[in-house]
């Protein structure tokens, strides 16, 4: 019977404190009812063995009963376990991280406020040419006043007129140019390409300077005994005086062919600064052609 007691005992002991470790909270009343149910059930199992020792065993679980239940009216519970502070101390450690961007901003803002914008720098317009085709002048030259004219003869002539117009505000580049000439038929072919077209009036020119606002005239056709010419100046060697020297020498270039259209291009010795594209009818063999429009670039 002892042997079955202290069985009985280990086994409320291992129950009472598996029944500890799971719950969250442990009262003294709770542990009291425990012992003397516990008791008085080990009495009720002794009474069926002895009556003698389970009366005994179940009066001292009465007892017991009855002392904790006056003794512990008001349950004593422990504190439940603290939280982790993992991801408080993680948050602790972020904030002032996240605090560092205003106190950054509001730092710099009295220096932004009070840096000067940097002055914008003021870039210079290169000069540039503004030369515009404007007309075709028909006219007739003469000893007193044309190029390459006999004599006594009147020559019927056609030039084109240029001018490097002012720009208002802007400084104006003044060229010296000379100029090439592209003779073509309706179809589009070349009926004649030549450089160094004659500028007049006077004995003919290779170059000519483009002043503001002053028109230039460039020998496009002339007409003589039937035949339509082109002029050009052309720097030839000579010798003068027993030295070698470069002098104009004017060129005549037949026109054979009905002229639809002739693209005149003005170029300095580096670049070209205009192109214009004249359209002719051609009005026979007796007549000089007459501009019907024009397209520059």
């Amino acid at each position: 019977m002892p042997g079955n007691w202290r069985t009985l005992l280990k086994q409320q002991h291992l129950y009472c404190r598996t029944k500890a470790l799971g719950a969250n909270t442990v009262t003294l009343r709770n542990l009291g009812m425990g012992i003397g149910g516990n008791l008085i059930a080990a009495a009720i199992v002794w009474y069926v063995s002895g009556p003698k020792g389970g009366l005994l065993v179940g009066g001292a679980g009465i007892v017991i009963l009855i002392v904790t239940h006056f003794l512990t009216r008001k349950s004593v519970t422990l504190p439940p376990l603290a939280p982790p502070t993992v991801h408080q101390e993680t948050k602790q450690e972020f904030n002032p991280q996240l605090n560092l961007n205003p106190q950054f901003n509001i730092g710099l803002a009295p220096a932004l406020a009070s840096a000067a914008p940097a002055p914008t720098p003021v870039t210079k317009r290169e000069p540039r040419c503004n030369v515009h085709f404007t007309d075709v002048k028909l006219g007739n030259m003469n000893q007193n006043r044309g190029l390459l004219v006999p004599i006594g003869v009147s020559v019927p002539y056609a030039a084109a007129v240029f001018e490097n117009k002012v720009i208002e505000g802007a400084e104006l580049r003044i060229p010296t140019v000379k100029a090439r000439a592209i003779y073509r038929r309706a179809d589009g072919n070349t009926i004649l390409d030549v450089s160094n077209v004659a500028w007049i009036p006077g004995p003919g020119n290779t170059y000519v300077t483009l002043e503001a606002n002053t028109p230039r005239y460039l020998l496009l056709f002339s007409l003589e005994t039937g035949n339509l010419l082109c002029w050009t100046v052309e720097p030839m060697a000579t010798r003068i005086a027993g030295q070698r020297r470069m002098v104009p020498e004017r060129q005549q270039y037949r026109i054979a062919e009905p002229v639809s259209s002739v693209e005149v291009q003005l170029l300095t010795e580096a670049e070209q600064v205009y192109r214009v594209v004249l359209s002719f009818v051609d009005e026979g063999s007796n007549a000089l052609p007459q501009c019907a429009g024009f397209t520059e670039s």
